[in-house]
């Protein structure tokens, strides 16, 4: 059972913002490009994992954020009643070499250009010694098995540590169709009581506002609203609708103008600064526009601005 799905990548989300509303965005579309990259291993890993049927009890739960000794995030977890298996997914094209001394992976590109990276296998042993020491905090004890996966068959691991168990995205059915049952060691109960305090204490990742970083000033963030069809900012609202010179119309796109805002700014949103940003001269419009968006109202009066919701 998939008790959470995964949530939208913070790093690929950013780095959206940055190209639509910044200048020189043709810099960065080598990182967005290893960003998308990132995201689509995980969704070929979620393709398979919601077509698997194991005939044990288990809980699943997808991009998890905590904090133990550190932060740590955990592309996907699943409750059994013997263990707590960790699923790490990479996506590199070409040879990840991993070595032991020091700790680290060589990626190879296909055009012959190497890389050192963190090893992810020390990665993994990481993160299961940061979700141990999280599981003892909150008075609970399950063993805890790490499980690496690769995307797909074209990508090549070398060096893999004995025991470490490594699978390609496509071979998760049959893993877990042919994975035995071990004695219990959680009843399910307990599997739920687990599952329940990690979705209780997961946070989201959020970059830090990124008008923090010297290169990207609010000063020089382009205002407008943004067409997702052809890519350009300066929709016009027309009778409740938001529309484009090329033609689209999206009923919701100051939603994504007025994120984009507060991701950049790192401070709550004003009627008068989203007036500004989303090219509205409607003190009404753009009141009953923000009151409609999931935000946390704070201030009051002339003073009343809206801002992302804090989890607690």
């Amino acid at each position: 059972m998939i008790i959470k799905r995964r949530g939208k990548q913070a790093d690929k989300e950013r780095l959206e913002i940055l190209m639509r509303r910044f200048p020189r965005a043709d810099l960065l579309v080598n990182e967005y490009a290893a960003a998308c990259a990132g995201e689509g291993g995980e969704e070929r890993f979620d393709f398979y994992i919601d077509r698997c049927g194991p005939k044990f009890p288990h809980l699943i739960l997808h991009d998890v954020s905590l904090k133990s000794v550190s932060p740590f995030q955990l592309d996907s977890v699943m409750i059994t009643p013997w263990c707590l298996y960790i699923f790490s997914v990479k996506n590199l094209k070409g040879v990840t070499e991993i070595r032991t001394n020091p700790a680290q992976s060589i990626h190879t590109k296909d055009d012959g250009s190497a890389s050192g990276r963190r090893s992810p296998v020390e990665e993994l042993e990481t993160h299961a010694w940061l979700l141990e020491e999280w599981l003892m905090r909150h008075n609970l004890i399950a063993p805890i098995r790490t499980i690496l996966v690769f995307s797909y068959p074209k990508q090549i691991p070398e060096g893999i540590p004995p025991g470490q168990i490594v699978l390609f995205s496509h071979q998760l059915p049959m893993f877990l169709a042919k994975l035995k049952a071990e004695p219990a060691v959680l009843r399910e109960t307990e599997m739920r009581e687990i599952a329940d305090e990690m979705l209780r204490y997961h946070r989201p990742y959020v970059h830090a506002p990124i008008c923090k970083d010297k290169r990207y000033p609010v000063s020089l963030m382009k205002k407008g609203v943004w067409c997702k069809d052809c890519g350009r900012l300066g929709m016009r609202r027309v009778h409740g609708y938001w529309v484009c010179s090329c033609g689209a119309k999206d009923k919701d796109a100051h939603k994504r103008a007025i994120r984009d805002w507060l991701l950049i700014t790192g401070e709550p949103v004003t009627n008068r600064a989203a007036r500004e940003m989303l090219g509205l001269d409607k003190v009404k419009i753009v009141n009953r526009l923000l009151r409609e968006m999931d935000l946390e109202r704070v201030g009051a009066y002339r003073g009343t601005g809206y801002q992302l919701k804090t989890h607690k």
